[in-house]
């Protein structure tokens, strides 16, 4: 069930999920801070984007979606957000979606591991085995463990 924590891991550089571990005070914090910086800059993809990951460390995935949805808007070239939301439609079982964010951040950053094993999962589900073969090769040439 960690398997966000095990991204987070491989991908110290984005803002990613990790699992609750019940100390919501850090998450809410998080929220506020972003929250702040939106209330000064609106069109703050790195606000939004913050504010995305700090939503979904804290469970809240349809607002987490919401916020890095924005996030990818105003940015639509950052893979650190759109890596994660693409996470996020996994999360959500919108795995169009996910396959659409997911292609998207591997075209961006095509030598992140996790990318591409999260692209892996999501083929397999859509019962694309081949791709699924495919992509999760290309995760293991990048150095994933």
């Amino acid at each position: 069930k960690d398997l966000a924590g095990h991204y987070a891991q491989q991908l110290p550089d984005m803002p990613f999920f990790k699992q609750s571990d019940g100390n919501t005070k850090k998450y809410d914090d998080g929220e506020k801070a972003a929250r702040k910086a939106i209330d000064l800059e609106k069109n703050s993809a790195v606000a939004w984007g913050v504010l995305g990951a700090a939503l979904g460390d804290a469970g809240k995935l349809e607002e987490a979606e919401t916020a890095l949805s924005k996030a990818v808007e105003l940015d639509p070239t950052n893979a650190s957000n759109i890596l994660p939301l693409g996470f996020i439609h996994m999360q959500l079982g919108n795995l169009d979606m996910a396959q659409t964010m997911l292609e998207k951040a591997v075209r961006l950053r095509p030598k992140v591991p996790v990318a591409w094993q999260m692209l892996s999962q999501i083929y397999k589900l859509q019962g694309k085995e081949s791709e699924a073969a495919n992509a999760l090769a290309t995760a293991q040439r990048y150095g994933l463990q």
